[in-house]
């Protein structure tokens, strides 16, 4: 009986990890449990077999659990879970050669503190300076970090940046 307790608790505790890498990754609970079950299974394995077999144990539980792993990750490759899809994309970065430090525009949405704003006919996001500002009050850049626009609005002007 104790065999066979050991050798269950190790299937169901492999069972339960293999679900949880390909069936409900990111819930851990069923994870943990597979591992809790795993090891119990390895440890009524050391008290069955002894120390010398049951490290054997220990090692072929751990090299089943590998292989189940593999093989069922070459299994589900080719199956309905898996994305197939190749996921691209890229960012587009704003020009803002034309903008400089001093330019007016108009806030075209209130800046909490991000928002869009109009300058010299193009909408660019912005990011203000200091309290909030309602869509369209004139606002001036500050500077330009990077590709963030620091404004204000220009009675604002006198602080040190």
């Amino acid at each position: 009986m104790d065999i066979l307790a050991a050798l269950l608790l190790a299937v169901i505790g492999l069972t339960l990890l293999l679900a949880e890498l390909f069936f409900v990754p990111g819930t851990t609970v069923v994870g943990l449990l597979g591992f809790a079950f795993a090891t119990v299974g390895v440890w009524f394995g050391f008290q069955f077999f002894g120390p010398f077999f049951g490290t054997l144990y220990a090692f072929a539980v751990l090299t089943i659990g590998l292989v189940m792993t593999w093989v069922a990750s070459r299994k589900l490759e080719n199956s309905q879970f898996a994305l197939k899809n190749k996921l691209s994309g890229s960012v587009e970065t704003p020009d803002l050669s034309p903008l400089r430090p001093g330019d007016s525009g108009i806030a075209l949405s209130a800046l909490r503190p991000s928002g869009n704003a109009e300058f010299g006919g193009s909408v660019y996001q912005v990011w203000s300076y200091g309290k909030l500002v309602e869509e369209g009050k004139r606002i001036s850049i500050l500077k330009i970090e990077g590709t963030r626009i620091i404004v204000s609005e220009p009675a604002k002007h006198h602080i040190a940046v």
